[in-house]
């Protein structure tokens, strides 16, 4: 079975196959084959699909409105003003179908493209947000290790005023303590001179006693 009996649009694929096979045969360029072709269309009285068909690949070998004035100019006397005046309307509503699908397509492309820019700055904000809350919480976990540190060190400075308020209360408990003890050597040593002046005036006072008896 051919590839045109499975197809889903056979004589559309038929058709195509002969365009191209007549193309291939043909000794002009392609330019001049569209325009023979759609003075063919006007002669026969052709529907406006098959204008479009045509005027789709004239579009694609870069032919202008001017070259399709000038072919209907050229056949007019052969065809006839009425078959002229028909091909006119029939490729002007062909035209106007063409322009509206343009103009469609290109506001989907408009609308395509606004969606991506507004998604590309929905994405930039969110990154935005992102790296200000990231830059926030560096400064507020920055600030708290410097609070700690601060408070650290106000501890350290605290406990080292209550060591050396303790150190100076242990020097002057110690001073006290030898003023003390140096205090009481020399009581001891008061009493220990007193007894030995007593001891000496009593030994004085018997050897003056033994003398006189």
């Amino acid at each position: 079975m051919s590839e045109s009996a499975t197809s889903d649009t056979p004589v559309l694929d038929l058709l195509g196959k002969m365009t191209a096979d007549s193309i291939e045969a043909s000794s002009l360029d392609a330019q001049t084959i569209a325009l023979v072709r759609l003075a063919a269309l006007v002669a026969s009285d052709a529907a406006d699909v098959s204008y479009a068909m045509n005027l789709a690949i004239a579009g694609d070998l870069g032919l202008t409105v001017d070259d399709v004035q000038g072919t209907l100019t050229a056949i007019a006397p052969i065809v006839g003003t009425s078959r002229v005046v028909a091909a006119t309307s029939r490729i002007a509503e062909v035209l106007d179908v063409a322009i509206e699908m343009a103009v469609a397509e290109m506001a989907e492309e408009e609308e395509s493209e606004e969606a991506q820019d507004t998604s590309e700055e929905e994405d930039t904000s969110a990154e935005q947000d992102t790296a200000a809350e990231q830059d926030t919480s560096e400064e507020q976990d920055t600030s708290a290790e410097e609070d700690t540190s601060e408070e650290d060190t106000a501890a350290e400075q605290d406990t080292s005023s209550e060591k050396d308020s303790a150190d100076e209360k242990d020097s002057a408990a110690e001073d006290t303590s030898d003023e003390q003890h140096s205090s009481e050597e020399d009581t001891a040593a008061e009493d220990t001179s007193t007894e030995k002046d007593s001891s000496a005036q009593q030994d004085t006072s018997d050897e003056e006693d033994a003398t006189k008896g």
